[in-house]
């Protein structure tokens, strides 16, 4: 059984911008909520959707939940996460939890839901 993490984060830069960094090339036009898509053989993404506002004083939220299925793809799934956010402007939270956008909190943050 594979363990489920909620990741979300805001953005008050181009909202579709960085769902479309998310997502992969060949599925960017067809994602709905609830598709999931591959990263690795252990790891994969439920595409939560993204909420784009039109103001500035409201953030563009992006939700996803990260399948692991093994303990040793929590460090794929950490990558991957810091790769596509790394440099952006977004505001992230792990399971609720803000974390900052550096590789190594946001590995600490995934492997805390290993060990529990």
């Amino acid at each position: 059984m594979a363990d489920e993490i909620e990741i979300q984060f805001d953005t008050r830069s181009d909202g579709a911008a960085v769902s479309s960094a998310i997502l992969p090339n060949d599925d960017r036009d067809r994602m709905s909520s609830g598709d999931v898509f591959e990263i690795d053989e252990s790891v994969e993404v439920v595409w939560g959707g993204a909420s784009i506002r039109k103001s500035l004083e409201h953030p563009d939220t992006v939700h996803l939940v990260v399948r692991v299925a093994e303990p040793l793809a929590y460090a794929v799934a950490g990558q991957w996460l810091y790769e596509k956010l790394k440099g952006r402007d977004v505001d992230l939270r792990i399971g609720g939890e803000r974390v900052e956008v550096d590789e190594e909190e946001i590995q600490s943050t995934l492997d805390d839901y290993k060990d529990s």
